[in-house]
């Protein structure tokens, strides 16, 4: 029998269409849940990334973070994307199989 796991990976993908008004959408953020969705798939973790439409800390996007009740990635790359993965497999429920 198989655990699934609660735990989720948090990814905003807010775009603001002001030029001057900062977003994590134009700063790349919907590439950087493909690619953490690719990566929590290749080493089968249960664990899922999520996107959402705002953190409310534009200016210091692209935002991540580990839910429920975990750390925040500001100014998240794809330089970013094995610690992002890291942290939520270090929170996820083990599977019993």
């Amino acid at each position: 029998m198989s655990e699934s796991s609660n735990v989720r990976i948090l990814v905003c993908i807010n775009e603001r269409f002001h030029p001057s008004k900062p977003s994590c959408k134009a700063r790349g953020s919907a590439e950087l849940a493909a690619t953490l969705t690719e990566g929590v798939s290749a080493r089968s973790l249960r664990v899922t990334v999520q996107t959402l439409m705002c953190f409310g800390r534009c200016e210091l996007g692209v935002n991540v973070r580990i839910a429920p009740g975990g750390r925040f990635f500001h100014g998240a790359t794809k330089n970013d994307v094995e610690a992002i993965i890291a942290a939520a497999a270090a929170v996820a429920v083990p599977t019993a199989d």
